[in-house]
């Protein structure tokens, strides 16, 4: 027998996004399981879309002794709506995933594997494409696939020889180039040239990559629109004010039009001279007018060449963090110490820009930085907040709410498109203020996240029923006499003057809702019909669990197998439960769960 639980009203407002304070900003779990709780199988952030409300994650799965979500994979979190839904990628991989991002409607993805190939995947149509699935060999490499806002594109690094056809414009011999991947047209083209439009040796340093090392395949971005790829190159005729102001195998940035082809070199100071040093790891804003960048050896002045990024900081032989703005040439110094000493710590090589560049988040192993911060757990985020005059404000971001001690960080960082929070992989989460146990790190948030409820133009629910009996208009109250509450009925797009029970949710059952061939599984789902605009701290999710006890202990995950379908100013939606039924185990439930303020 399937029971189906349908738990009319629960007015406390679910919070599991927001779990705890500091004294800058809202500290937040964001690769928790549905009920946002930590999990054994812990949780790695690939990609943040957007303006930060869509969050997507890499999790492991859980043990017996210590319980994860049910599978491994990724998995994308809806902040404002508490949404967490598994992304089925279907069967086509299972190797693994190394990079991963989504567009910022969360309809399309890319991601890399562990060996080496790029995946491109439509959620809606759930089909999935294997890009370079003809271009692969020995020692070949595709990494760090980048997705256009719209899904269009990806760009990614690539050292294989087959993906055009014209070899004079691919870089050296087992070296890279950034590629250019149409979805509509499913074809390649290379978008790393020189600034006459040539082949150059490779991006980032060659003899990084002779060294083995495979850092460089990173050393590009590109904006969202598609319009403009940045990447660093040491090769020497990469662009006309390179020579004789350079190093030979130092690299510059390059930003590069992509339709004209008309091209930029970044690293100059703040009097258009051409900066001597090794650049590499370029961000680029939206309107790819800031570009962040790590440069080292900058300044060095052997024999002549003595051209540093900042007057004030003529050389330093170790890392550095800079971000030049284009049109106005201005320079802003990110890794300044609080002493006489130059910054001497490891900096990631992935600093993470806003669209409006504004924001920065980069890590960095350095002590000197901020005062007070320590770097003993394996190196700190920062957040560089860059305003007039080339001024930055550092913020220190892996640092417990209530300032008791700094929280080692184990990947990141990622920032939100609008700059609002920061986020990051740890491991000692207990020192952010959240419980559980897991052997594997989580990603947390630290900033302002979006607000968890609807939002947008949407009716007031007191609006909707000022035209009930007087006394009967609020949340609780049920004046048709059908035991169904006003506030679901608001929710739901029934009439609450009269007894009205349509459109509450509908139970059904479903096979194989993982889409492996052969699934025979039974899963109970939960068909609901859902407000599309709703106010401010309106929210609703549907959730599962085997007991009835669990709801309010510890909730279970359900994927959405169908929806949204318009249906006038209401969406519907098809849930499945995780776990599946049988003869054994015949029992699950469902619930649709709505809150207000």
């Amino acid at each position: 027998m399937y029971k189906f639980l349908y738990r009319p009203l629960i007015l406390a407002l679910w919070s599991a996004i927001l779990l705890s304070s500091n004294l800058m900003a809202e500290v937040a779990l964001l690769t928790g399981n549905s009920n946002n709780q930590i999990h054994g199988g812990g949780g790695e952030i690939m990609d943040i879309a957007g303006n930060g409300d869509l969050v997507l994650f890499k999790a492991g799965q859980g043990s017996t002794s210590a319980p994860g979500l049910p599978f491994a994979g990724l998995y994308l979190r809806t902040i404002s709506s508490g949404l967490l839904e598994y992304v089925d990628l279907g069967t086509i991989t299972n190797t693994g995933i190394s990079e991963a991002q989504i567009s910022d409607d969360g309809r399309y993805l890319t991601w890399s594997t562990t060996n080496d190939h790029i995946y491109w995947h439509d959620r809606q149509t759930k089909s999935t494409r294997w890009i370079t699935q003809n271009h692969g060999g020995t020692n070949i490499r595709h990494a760090f696939p980048k997705i256009t806002a719209n899904g269009r594109y990806v760009a990614f690094a690539s050292n294989a020889r087959t993906l055009i056809s014209d070899t004079s414009l691919m870089p050296g011999l087992s070296f890279p180039g950034v590629y250019l991947y149409d979805s509509q047209t499913q074809t390649f083209r290379i978008i790393s040239l020189t600034a006459s439009g040539q082949q150059i040796s490779t991006i980032g340093r060659l003899a990084d990559l002779q060294a083995g090392s495979v850092a460089s395949y990173a050393s590009f971005d590109i904006t969202p629109d598609g319009k403009y790829v940045v990447y660093s190159t040491d090769y020497q005729t990469s662009h006309p004010d390179r020579l004789n102001r350079m190093y030979a195998g130092f690299p510059a940035i390059l930003r590069r039009e992509i339709a004209t082809g008309a091209t930029v070199l970044v690293n100059r100071n703040s009097s258009g001279a051409v900066a001597n040093g090794i650049f590499r790891f370029p961000r680029i804003s939206a309107d790819g007018n800031r570009v962040v960048f790590q440069g080292e050896a900058v300044g060095l002045s052997v024999p002549v060449i003595t051209t540093p990024m900042v007057s004030t900081r003529p050389y330093n032989a170790n890392k550095d963090l800079y971000v030049k703005e284009i049109t106005s040439g201005a320079v802003y110094f990110l890794t300044p110490p609080n002493d006489t000493s130059p910054h001497s710590g490891i900096l990631g090589n992935d600093p993470q820009i806003s669209d409006d560049g504004k924001v920065v988040a980069f890590s960095s192993t350095a002590s000197n930085l901020i005062s007070g911060n320590d770097p003993s757990d394996g190196g700190d985020v920062f957040r560089a907040d860059l305003s007039g005059a080339s001024s930055v404000v550092l913020t220190l971001i892996t640092k417990a709410p209530d300032s008791s001690a700094n929280v080692g960080f184990t990947n990141g960082p990622s920032i939100s498109g609008d700059g609002n929070y920061v986020s990051f992989g740890t491991n000692q989460f207990s020192r952010m203020g959240f419980a559980g146990f897991s052997t594997s790190p989580h990603g947390l948030a630290v900033g302002d996240l979006p607000e968890f409820g609807g939002g947008g133009n949407s009716e007031a629910f007191e609006t909707w029923a000022a035209n009930l009996p007087a006394g009967l208009r609020g949340p609780n109250d049920n004046p048709s006499g059908d035991g169904v509450q006003n506030l679901i009925k608001f929710f739901i797009g029934s009439n609450a003057s009269v007894p009205d029970l349509r459109y509450l949710p509908q139970l059904g059952t479903q096979l194989g809702i993982f889409g492996i061939p052969g699934d025979t599984n039974m899963h109970i789902t939960l068909t609901v019909r859902v407000r599309r605009n709703l106010p401010d701290g309106y929210t609703w999710q549907v959730q599962s669990a085997d007991t009835l006890e669990r709801f309010d202990t510890q909730p279970a995950p359900t994927l959405r197998t169908s929806g949204p379908i318009e249906d006038g100013d209401y969406d519907i939606y098809t849930y499945a439960s995780f776990n599946s039924i049988s003869a054994s185990s015949p029992m699950g439930f469902l619930r649709l769960k709505v809150s207000h303020p």
